[in-house]
């Protein structure tokens, strides 16, 4: 018969793992979870912190009407807001991982200059929006929606921000030149693992062994299989890049935290036509602070024109 001693060791190493199986099951949901479901920035967050909530309330006031847009019966929050320049592409922004309509403004302020017309959305789970978020995996449904109600004829600019910026190339990628004349991406990243770590790690969150687990649930839920890294299938932005059919510009910061910029060059380094724009000092969340404007503005502005009048 086994002592009591033995027995005693095998029901504590049985509890052990039990303990281990449920917090490895709770760590994971609550990953998964904290991914789809980020902060929400909404005009209310945005007049708590003293800053402009709509179009109306910048420093130069831009019109602006709410865009009926409709995707699976949901309401998708869009700005329809009228730039300054008088000819021109129409742009249509997207943003990113915890962002919103509300929360790029600044960009919006400086894109008015070169565009008649500007197109902003929240994106679903971000601002005023229901739903999640699939972290960039359905999303192009919801740009492609926005287009065929707000420009079905007319091909425009996509201008995408982070997780924004790999939804462009996406829905570029899928609508073809037809309909995207351009794309801008700044602060792309090739996979979701690269900006989920320090995003984790500044919530107080740890990524091992919690992030590839949460991203493959992410993934089988919208019907996306994972690959051996866990990453998923069809997802890589270098790969989608590659097949682009219209000129693309890349905007990121060498001082990148979240996203270093050595990612971002080997996605440009896969797209047939493309200029990549180094802003020297820049952070992933600082490239429209005033000391990196100027060089953001002037970087679009050129490259507007060089593809306009090339």
């Amino acid at each position: 018969m086994p002592t009591l001693g033995v027995v005693s060791v095998a029901g504590l190493l049985v509890l052990l793992g039990l303990g281990l199986a449920v917090y490895l099951v709770v760590i994971i949901t609550v990953t998964a979870y904290r991914m789809t479901h980020p902060p929400r920035i909404t005009y209310g967050s945005a007049l708590a912190r003293n800053l402009p909530g709509d179009p109306s309330e910048l420093d130069r006031p831009l019109e602006f009407e709410e865009l009926a847009v409709s995707l699976d019966g949901n309401k998708i929050p869009t700005w329809d807001i009228r730039g300054r320049a008088h000819s021109g592409r129409t742009i249509a922004i997207v943003h990113g991982w915890g962002s919103s309509r509300v929360n790029i403004l600044r960009r919006i302020d400086a894109l008015a200059d070169v565009s008649p017309r500007l197109l902003a959305i929240d994106l679903p789970g971000h601002g005023d929006a229901p739903g999640s978020t699939s972290l960039g995996l359905r999303e192009p449904d919801v740009v492609r929606t926005l287009l065929d109600t707000a420009s079905p004829t007319e091909p425009v600019v996509l201008y995408g921000s982070s997780m924004g910026a790999g939804i462009a190339l996406q829905t570029a990628a899928q609508l073809g030149p037809a309909r995207i004349d351009a794309v801008i991406a700044e602060g792309v990243y090739r996979d979701p693992i690269t900006p989920a770590v320090p995003t984790l790690r500044n919530a107080g969150m740890p990524s091992v062994p919690n992030l590839v687990p949460a991203l493959v649930l992410i993934g089988l839920r919208h019907g996306f299989m994972p690959t051996r890294r866990g990453v998923w299938a069809g997802f890589d932005r270098a790969r989608i890049a590659s097949g682009l059919r219209m000129p693309v510009l890349y905007l990121h910061g060498t001082d990148d935290e979240i996203c270093p910029i050595t990612g971002a060059r080997r996605i440009a380094e896969a797209t047939p036509e493309h200029r990549f724009v180094a802003i020297d000092g820049g952070h992933h969340n600082t490239l429209w602070h005033d000391d990196h404007r100027g060089a953001m503005s002037s970087a679009i502005a050129d490259w507007l024109e060089s593809i306009a009048s090339g």
